[in-house]
């Protein structure tokens, strides 16, 4: 399952699932430690793991509807 981190809240992440947008909130500690908001993990039952090329993927995309957005305002 993958998993974008939507926020910290003191020792705990929550989580949003990809897929369904089921909210989790897990310990952070459980995370790997170079976790940030917006990463997106692979849950593989046991552990979580950073899926880097998804994660990249998706901030391309936002930085892209970000620069448009910035476009359609000047």
């Amino acid at each position: 399952m993958k998993y974008v981190i939507d926020r910290f809240e003191e020792q705990y992440a929550i989580l949003e699932n990809i897929e369904s947008k089921e909210i989790k909130v897990v310990t952070r500690y459980c995370l790997p430690t170079t976790s940030l908001e917006g990463t997106v993990l692979y849950f593989d039952g046991k552990q979580y793991s950073i899926d880097e090329e998804t994660t990249n993927k998706r901030k391309e995309e936002i930085l892209l509807k970000f620069q448009r957005l910035k476009n359609t305002s000047n």
